[in-house]
């Protein structure tokens, strides 16, 4: 039996204990959760994909758009605000998996207008057990390449390289 503890430098955790990101967060910020002898770390990328909002067919002179939605855009403009990525990598007894992106999800609003951030750690919940079990695999895929005398690569890949 395990147990599983969170751990992070920021204010409060989910109804699943997964910590909060800050109420204001910036690309490269993380928060951690401990499973056994696995550490899941989730951390904020900036998605570079996303189209601007105004980008999406709003006319900011219609007068129909509203001003609250203007003011989401410039708040856009000024950088107030982005759309990043969260992506899960993991350790297992302190070595750290290969595959950098267990689960990611993009396309989310960071420092929205008017938002706590909270849903960040929302996220994370809801990518865990993608990252947990590809994060299971990857250590079953390590332990064979050790046991037979292959390397990763050619047990990840099936291939053998001479």
């Amino acid at each position: 039996m395990h147990t599983t503890r969170y751990t992070s430098h920021v204010n409060g955790t989910t109804a699943n204990g997964t910590p909060h990101f800050d109420s204001y967060v910036c690309p490269g910020d993380t928060v951690t959760v401990e499973d056994g002898l696995y550490t899941f770390t989730a951390r904020i990328e900036r998605d570079d994909f996303i189209r601007l909002p105004e980008d999406e067919g709003f006319d900011l002179d219609d007068p129909d758009y509203g001003e609250q939605n203007k003011e989401i855009v410039e708040a856009w403009r000024n950088d107030e605000w982005f759309y990043c990525g969260i992506v899960i990598s993991a350790d297992y007894n302190g070595i750290e998996l290969p595959d950098e992106y267990l689960a990611s999800l993009w396309g989310i609003e960071a420092n929205f207008p008017n938002s706590d951030n909270k849903y960040l750690a929302e996220v994370v919940d809801e990518l865990l057990p993608e990252a947990k079990e590809r994060a299971l695999s990857l250590v079953e895929k390590m332990r064979e390449a050790l046991t037979e005398g292959r390397t990763l690569g050619e047990v990840l890949t099936g291939e053998v390289y001479a």
